[in-house]
């Protein structure tokens, strides 16, 4: 789970999870707002490409 402070500013509306070492769990998908976890995802690949430029999208 990358993603830095914008990540850490979308987790709140995530909705029910757990946050592990470096990974993200979540019991029901259904329960989650899956804007925020595009929105998650999409900091995560822009954290990922500013860290090691070779996974630019």
């Amino acid at each position: 789970m990358t993603g830095g402070p914008e990540a850490e500013a979308l987790l709140p509306a995530l909705g029910p999870h757990r946050m592990g070492k470096g990974c993200l769990h979540v019991k029901r998908l259904a329960l989650v707002d899956d804007a925020v976890l595009q929105a998650l995802i999409r900091a995560g690949v822009k954290d990922l490409s500013a860290r090691w430029p070779v996974y630019r999208v």
